[in-house]
């Protein structure tokens, strides 16, 4: 009788471990769906870092077979690319991966989920390809690139970021992202789950409401000051710069007399926002870039009039507690204007930096007053001398005359989830451009005011 009760006993403590033990789960997030965008905004979200983690062999993969946690066959970045074929690509990006794939531990006893793998999917063309990674290793990996960036304080510089839909103020590292369940998934399999345990699993996902597109995303600089990157097109050609493109093209004439004499640096430009980090521009190539033929085949150099548009690249910061907020420009790109004879030459020349613009601009200047006070009598040239054409008497340096925001000049780009410029996702969004702008200047405007 004492056996069987014992047994019995035994049997019944069985049964209410069994009921408490760990869980086996499979959760899938698809990452192309609300809210789950907010793992992938721009720039390099957490599938490039760890392809890039593989690639730089920092990081272990292995071939993703459906088995939890399969740590059975390596993967290397080689094999990787191998398969790029068969998704029609040159190679295989991480932008490319469009599920996410946890398998995690479940303890019921405590509610807790303990992420043991995390794999990133390929699935496209009734074709599947999948890296599975040690969790703990990968979220070292993310952390430390997440961490790494962060003193930078710029957006679209953060690496492996959540950022938050509902605040654009808001970025975490991806990991606590996951720890936090900010993510809509699926349970395709399970073991151990009862399926009333399961039915209420599948019923908890993470639910925003997300702000618009338009308002710019800010990173946190100290309790007080958060920080955002805006590009601007500044059209010298237009009557409200007149002070900075009279004179035979004045700045735009003597950023380009820089490069040629090599007091300027140039760097790559692109069509979309500011390089980063700068790649110089071969000096010699880009000097024969700065001539073009015209039609009686005589080559003429480059004009400062060639030069109608200049993008400048920065960062407002922003004080919440004060309002203060102050524009710092970080760079300067040269766009040539389109015609029949400069289509030979990249539309956007070349991006410079702009603290050694400051300084060679400011050089100049003094270099200007100098030569004034020299020859008083002699007619002002205003090369390097920004001249206000309603008060010819009121003379400033054009760097001066840049910080003081003395031009007019509209959007083009901005801190923002998709990567996009201005444009680009007015289009998308079925938009004008100029209505955009407003809403993104109307966000601007109003953030940090009390």
């Amino acid at each position: 009788m004492r056996k069987q009760l014992l047994f019995t006993a035994l049997f019944l403590v069985g049964c209410v471990f069994q009921g408490i033990a760990q869980k086996k789960l499979w959760r899938v997030i698809k990452l192309g769906k609300y809210p789950n965008t907010a793992y992938t905004p721009c720039c390099q979200d957490f599938r490039t870092v760890l392809l890039e983690g593989l690639k730089e062999k920092k990081l272990a993969a292995y071939m993703y077979t459906g088995k939890f946690g399969d740590v059975t066959q390596v993967i290397s970045f080689a094999n990787v690319q191998s398969f790029s074929k068969n998704f029609d690509k040159a190679k295989i990006k991480g932008s490319d991966f469009n599920t996410l794939e946890l398998h995690e531990d479940y303890y019921p006893d405590k509610n807790q989920f303990d992420i043991k793998a995390m794999s990133i999917i390929i699935k496209a063309k009734g074709k599947i390809l999948g890296l599975l990674f040690k969790y703990d290793e990968a979220k070292k990996h993310l952390d430390d690139a997440y961490n790494n960036s962060l003193p930078l304080h710029q957006y679209e510089a953060l690496k492996a970021f959540w950022q938050s839909p509902e605040d654009p103020t808001v970025q975490w590292p991806v990991t606590k992202a996951l720890k936090k369940r900010k993510f809509a998934s699926i349970i395709p399999r399970s073991i151990g789950l009862p399926l009333p345990m399961l039915a209420r699993l599948r019923g908890k996902d993470y639910r925003a409401v997300q702000t618009e597109i338009w308002f710019p995303g800010f990173v946190r600089v100290d309790l007080e000051n958060y920080r955002t990157t805006i590009s601007y097109k500044l059209p010298l050609k237009a009557p409200e710069n007149k002070a900075l493109y009279q004179k035979k093209g004045a700045l735009a004439a003597e950023l380009l007399e820089g490069i040629k004499n090599g007091k300027l640096t140039p760097y790559k430009a692109t069509s979309i926002r500011a390089n980063k980090p700068l790649v110089k521009q071969d000096a010699q190539k880009l000097a024969s870039k700065l001539y073009y033929l015209n039609s009686s085949k005589d080559s003429i150099p480059l004009q400062g009039t060639d030069i109608q548009k200049l993008r400048l690249d920065g960062h407002w910061t922003i004080n919440k507690k004060s309002s203060k907020r102050n524009f710092k420009i970080a760079g300067i790109t040269l766009i040539i204007t389109t015609n029949d004879a400069l289509k030979s030459l990249p539309k956007h020349l070349a991006q410079l930096d702009y603290k050694e613009v400051k300084s060679y601009l400011d050089s100049r200047y003094e270099e200007s007053k100098k030569e004034k006070k020299a020859t008083p009598k002699k007619k002002e040239k205003g090369i390097a001398v920004w001249i206000n054409p309603e008060k010819p008497e009121e003379k400033k340096s054009f760097t001066e005359a840049l910080e003081k925001e003395l031009y007019k000049a509209h959007i083009h780009w901005f801190a923002n989830r998709t990567g996009k410029n201005l444009k680009e996702l007015a289009k998308s969004n079925s938009m004008k451009p100029a209505e955009a702008r407003k809403r993104v200047q109307m966000y601007l405007d109003g953030f940090g005011k009390k």
